[in-house]
């Protein structure tokens, strides 16, 4: 209002002067808000002030600040001129036109839509921000303006009749991310106000198929933003949204293990990827003590190995079997020994054999005559016998006591031998002593 009273003052009293101008002042330069102006490049303080033909005027302000928040800025003069700067060419009034403008601020949680601006007093400006803004994880949701015609609504009109503070709310949320392998169902994912506590969930058991399956071990943070999960082992827990976060559901890969014996069950269970198992299956499996039995010979189905025990890291489901054959012990009697005896796989060939004859008192020998037990129509045989070993056999050599013809024989000729050499020997002797007693006795010289 005072500059308003200025500028009449300022008017009224550019009538005077104007009435009271001698010839030599032809024109009156002025501003209705009595700021200071130059004329032919002398600042002159009061205004209006006179200006001879040809003078130079300027204005001595563009932009005078009157507060802060409120300033006037030069927009031309009363001839038509938008220059700072006019010539004086026609006697007359010169007025320097100037507008007022307020200083408009925007604020908004939003960073990049805060500005400031400055607005003519009394025009009407057009505000207009979107529904929503996503920007690296974050996202603003817009709630309202703090004032104008459409508060509620993203486009607002305001007219601007002093300095005007206006601010665009909005709600800011940010990104939860829970993420899991390729395929599984987690939930959590959304759009979260900052510092909001929510659950998430995943399946705690997947099946894959029906020798694979997946379980849960723990939640893990593996974004830029760390997370604070409150129970990580549990397949539902809570979380504090306060970033960007991306949670990651892990699971370990379970696979089906069987591993199969002829007396059942070796290993059956389920067992993680990586693991390094031990299967075992026996050696030896005693049926009939000393009689039947099964012997390991390797496994077969999924792997194929010919050692009884395995250490193997496992990578995929695993059905194997322990493979055995039946053995059977064939034991041999003899009571001069022989061989064969031992353990064979079922219908395997068995070759007995024993000695035919041996030497037992003077003159007399052991003679195998045949054999006894499990050896059916091959019983009688007396050289080697060869059996289909179908069953446990027990086979006895059974020998006789015979004549040792020849060793008689020999020992008569040595006697008859023996005889003729005493029988000679002993006439020899007779003869001499004979011979002895007939000669006459020898005489001597004396």
């Amino acid at each position: 209002m005072t500059r308003y009273l200025l500028g009449l003052a300022a008017l009224l009293m550019l009538l005077s002067l104007a009435q009271s101008a001698s010839a030599e002042t032809e024109a009156m330069v002025w501003n209705r808000y009595g700021l200071p102006m130059r004329i032919n490049g002398e600042l002159v303080e009061k205004v209006p002030a006179p200006a001879s033909l040809g003078s130079t005027v300027c204005v001595g302000e563009q932009v005078h600040y009157l507060t802060p928040e409120r300033r006037l800025v030069f927009n031309g003069w009363s001839g038509g001129g938008v220059e700072p700067c006019i010539l004086v060419s026609a006697a007359g009034n010169y007025e320097a036109f100037y507008v007022e403008e307020l200083l408009v601020v925007v604020d908004s949680s939003y960073q990049p839509l805060r500005r400031s601006f400055w607005a003519r007093k009394g025009e009407s400006i057009l505000l207009e921000v979107q529904k929503e803004y996503v920007e690296e994880g974050y996202r603003y949701v817009f709630e309202r303006w703090s004032k104008g015609e459409n508060p509620f609504d993203t486009v607002n009109n305001i007219v601007v009749l002093e300095p005007l503070y206006i601010e665009a709310k909005f709600r800011k949320e940010v990104r939860l991310q829970v993420v899991s392998l390729p395929g599984i169902l987690v939930n959590g994912t959304g759009w979260y106000s900052e510092g909001e506590v929510t659950v998430i969930s995943a399946p705690r058991e997947i099946r894959v198929s029906e020798s694979e399956r997946l379980l849960f071990r723990e939640w893990v943070s593996i974004g830029r933003h760390p997370a604070v999960i409150y129970n990580t082992p549990s397949s539902v827990t809570t979380i504090e949204v306060r970033g960007p976060h991306i949670i990651k559901a892990e699971y370990d890969r379970y696979f089906l293990v069987n591993a199969m014996g002829p007396q059942g069950v070796i290993l059956s269970g389920w067992f993680r990827e990586g693991e390094v198992l031990q299967i075992s299956a026996p050696i030896l499996i005693e049926i009939i003590p000393d009689s039947v039995r099964l012997a390991f010979k390797g496994w077969s189905g999924d792997l194929s190995h010919r050692t009884n025990t395995l250490s193997i890291v496992l990578e995929r489901p695993l059905n194997i079997n322990a493979a055995y054959v039946t053995e059977y012990r064939v034991e041999v009697r003899s009571p001069v020994g022989g061989s064969g005896a031992g353990w064979y796989e079922e219908n395997a060939t068995a070759i007995i054999r024993v000695p035919a004859e041996v030497q037992a008192l003077l003159f007399t020998k052991r003679a195998l005559q045949r054999f006894s037990g499990d050896c059916g129509d091959f019983c009688l045989s007396r050289g080697p016998l060869i059996l289909k070993v179908d069953s446990p056999k027990t086979v006895e050599a059974v020998y006789a006591l015979e004549p040792d013809l020849p060793s008689i024989g020999a020992a008569g000729s040595t006697a008859a031998a023996l005889s003729a050499v005493y029988f000679f020997s002993s006439r020899r002797t007779r003869i001499k002593a004979k011979d002895y007693q007939k000669s006459p006795p020898v005489q001597h010289a004396a």
